[in-house]
């Protein structure tokens, strides 16, 4: 049976209320001395070694795609694993809970990145399989604005799982081609080949540790 320790996880957090200088320079002091770093940084898809704040077009207003300043933004996490990142991602959100403002709503999205030790195509296959046929009662799970396809940042789960069938009828299937599946959806696999994780896309947006460690 697979436990937490099993896996390398990342976490981009979404939120609004506050300007995204404020709350990189907030955090960052507030957890000076932890061997925590959080860093401003303009829009990217890169991973860090550090926690970084950046602004996102889906929750920021009034910013600056040079500087990364603007109202609202998103928290990504470099490559977590186990217990300790879980530890890890526990620290930041009370740092971040800490900063004044800071709020989410229903524009705003939990996205959570998962790898595992000897991940391979047909298991890949097996989790857009069940989590299609398993749909609706994921979407009772999560709030009104993430369900069926009414947010446009994680829509239905039938071009996913479309493309994955395509693959697996190939003569071997293959991890770029799996990755061939459309991005903006509960799940995304585009993710495949730039990051090596599955990303889930579908939660709602939140700051609470136990909504976000589950």
């Amino acid at each position: 049976m697979m436990t937490a320790n099993d896996f390398r996880f990342g976490v981009e957090i979404e939120f609004t209320g506050a300007m995204t200088d404020d709350v990189a320079n907030a955090m960052d002091a507030a957890l000076c001395g932890s061997g925590i770093n959080v860093v401003l940084e303009r829009y990217n898809h890169q991973t860090r070694g550090h926690w970084k704040v950046t602004t996102d077009a889906t929750v920021s207003r009034g910013y600056s795609m040079r500087t990364g300043v603007g109202e609202g933004g998103e928290l990504v996490s470099p490559v977590l694993e186990g217990e300790a990142g879980l530890e890890q991602l526990r620290v930041v959100l009370d740092a971040l809970n800490a900063v004044p403002g800071v709020r989410v709503d229903r524009r705003c999205g939990v996205h959570v990145h998962l790898s595992w030790a000897n991940m391979d195509e047909n298991w890949i296959a097996n989790i857009i399989d069940r989590y299609t046929r398993h749909e609706a009662e994921i979407d009772r799970f999560v709030a009104p604005s993430r369900r069926g396809s009414v947010s446009r940042w994680c829509g239905a789960m039938a071009p996913v799982k479309m493309a994955v069938d395509n693959a697996k009828a190939l003569t071997r299937m293959r991890r770029v081609d799996l990755a061939m599946a459309p991005r903006y959806h509960k799940v995304n696999l585009q993710s495949l080949t730039s990051h090596g994780t599955v990303e889930f896309r579908q939660h709602q947006g939140s700051t609470d540790y136990t909504k976000i460690s589950n």
